[in-house]
């Protein structure tokens, strides 16, 4: 299904402006104030139930369930590594990841931002070249660190 919102923040700030709920908890409603949303998701939870009991489009909320459960999917990443050329050092990608991730989301987050999707693409966190299979945690790669990335052009065998 096609979204009419291109990223979750518009989607969240729409839905926040549609249904704002007070920051003081005592301005809310009092069937709402003993439960007031402690955190944007729980916000955003909130309102979709709100809307929900308003009558609003299923399939609208539907798509809003899954932008929220999109959402707290990436809060949960507890990394953040920085892709560097190993050449240049210019920044080529953030990357938000679990330790339990592998490369292959440091790829995936690289691909994102360059759609260069014809090269090979090797890691080094140090002097050490980053296994595909081994997670970033077995790896040694912290929240905060920066890894070099070494790409070389896939070569045509015909």
């Amino acid at each position: 299904m096609t979204s009419a919102w291109p990223t979750l923040s518009n989607t969240m700030e729409l839905i926040s402006g549609l249904f704002s709920l007070e920051d003081d908890p005592t301005t809310l409603e009092p069937e709402l104030a003993e439960d007031a949303p402690r955190t944007r998701v729980e916000e955003l939870r909130r309102v979709i139930e709100k809307a929900e009991s308003e009558g609003v489009d299923s399939e609208v909320l539907d798509d809003l369930r899954q932008r929220l459960e999109e959402f707290e999917q990436e809060t949960s990443k507890g990394l953040t590594v920085t892709v560097c050329h190993a050449v240049s050092g210019a920044v080529v990608a953030v990357v938000r990841a679990r330790p339990t991730d592998t490369a292959a989301v440091l790829r995936e987050g690289v691909l994102k931002e360059t759609g260069d999707a014809l090269v090979a693409m090797r890691f080094l966190l140090g002097s050490r070249v980053l296994k595909q299979t081994e997670t970033l945690e077995e790896a040694g790669v912290k929240d905060g660190d920066s890894v070099m990335l070494i790409r070389s052009p896939l070569k045509c065998l015909t």
